[in-house]
């Protein structure tokens, strides 16, 4: 390797250093909820954030609508767009969530709709910290929106900027506000992934007013955007987040394993009853 070429690599990092820093500074000013022990709350905005121990969750047990993933900064929201925006992934976890598939929750006389965060970081002491740095609840009649319809505020993007002066974005008149963590001031939420047993097994719930959504048609679409990573930066798999809905018996919305089990037994035995008369008769 070349010395002009070590020169360029060094002066690289310089500058990426710099301005990683320059984004990290900007968390100087959030006022944030600490999660980072059991059982653990906070309120901002009229919104309750907690801290759970939730079990099981993960693929097959909660149906998230929201699954991002990036290193250091990521941020995303739900749809149906085919265009995943920003950090989310694509696939059957990220779409639009139907506004009449939430049920509420009744917590001290008030109705909340209740939403699961999971979050997935390296489990040593430091890195398994992460911040909770945007949080924007929308609905629209609109089932996919996509990434050119959401204008960032004085934050800028946030996967260059790493911005937590409390500017919330906005998709216009694609879509109404109903929350926003940064309404009364930059605000965020630090949580603890090494408070629970591995990936999957649910970190938050939040719990959002009914009275947040007064007027809002049942046929809208909720949706949520979410940015995490500074200081503590995201290092390992996605965060998701699932929302309560209407299923009895499965607040997160996908059947219980055991319920699944019944079902498909069932099948099982009604193809073999089917199989046997099939023979009696000598078909």
């Amino acid at each position: 390797m070349s010395a002009k070429f070590k020169r360029l690599l060094t002066a690289t990092a310089v500058i990426v250093t710099l301005a990683i820093s320059g984004a990290r500074s900007a968390f100087a000013a959030e006022i944030v909820t600490n999660l980072t022990t059991v059982g653990s709350s906070g309120n901002i905005g009229g919104a309750i954030f907690t801290q759970t121990e939730q079990q099981p969750t993960g693929t097959g047990f909660i149906d998230s609508f929201s699954r991002l993933q990036a290193n250091d900064l990521e941020q995303g929201f739900n749809t149906n767009n085919n265009q995943v925006p920003f950090d989310e992934k694509s696939g059957i976890f990220t779409r639009a969530l139907p506004f009449s598939s939430l049920s509420p929750v009744t917590i001290g006389g008030t109705q909340y709709y209740e939403f699961l965060l999971d979050i997935n970081q390296t489990n040593t002491t430091q890195p398994s910290l992460l911040n909770l740095n945007r949080l924007q609840i929308f609905v629209s009649g609109s089932d996919s929106l996509k990434q050119s319809d959401y204008t960032f505020g004085a934050g800028g993007n946030f996967d260059t900027t790493g911005g937590t002066n409390g500017a919330g974005g906005t998709f216009g008149a694609a879509a109404t506000l109903a929350y926003d963590i940064d309404a009364t001031g930059d605000n965020g939420v630090l949580l603890n992934y090494s408070l629970n047993s591995g990936s999957g097994s649910g970190d938050m719930f939040l719990y959002i007013p009914v009275a947040a959504f007064a007027g809002t048609p049942t046929g809208d679409f909720v949706y949520l955007y979410s940015a995490f990573g500074n200081p503590n930066a995201t290092n390992d798999g996605f965060e998701e987040w699932a929302a309560h809905t209407g299923t009895a018996g499965v607040p997160f919305g996908v059947p219980e394993p055991s319920t699944m089990a019944l079902a498909l037994s069932g099948l099982v035995g009604f193809g073999l009853m089917r199989l046997r008369r099939l023979r009696r008769a000598g078909v």
